[in-house]
């Protein structure tokens, strides 16, 4: 987690999103804003919508590409970095790269481990 701390305070410090205030957030006696907590706040949510792929959906009553981990922590990840201040010109092309990394197979890879095989089980 501290890379990801040290990506958000260096964005910050580079103006691509806003810094972190010392004031509390929300009005609901939150500590004040920093870049440990909006780390908290990020692993925590991509951890959430990356986990969405596993929840088991009727295709005939719900569209399962509803629940695409890939498709929604990518979507968090663009609404989050607005939300503290990234600029949307520079956030699509941002997303641009990113979509073609992920066509290449090269971003995020697709879960599915094989299964551990029986004499690598140990007693």
């Amino acid at each position: 987690m501290n890379d990801i701390r040290s990506t958000i305070d260096a964005a910050a410090a580079s103006g691509a999103i806003d810094a972190p205030s010392d004031k509390p957030y929300g009005g609901l006696n939150q500590p004040p804003d920093n870049a440990f907590d909006r780390t908290i706040r990020w692993v925590s949510a991509i951890n959430g919508a990356l986990m969405t792929t596993n929840v088991g959906v009727d295709p005939d009553r719900i569209d399962p590409g509803l629940f695409d981990g890939r498709r929604l922590g990518l979507s968090l990840a663009h609404d989050m970095l607005l939300a503290w201040g990234a600029q949307k010109g520079a956030m699509n092309e941002a997303f641009r790269i990113v979509e073609e990394l992920d066509a290449l197979g090269l971003l995020i890879p697709e879960i599915n481990a094989p299964e551990p095989e029986s004499s690598d089980i140990e007693d």
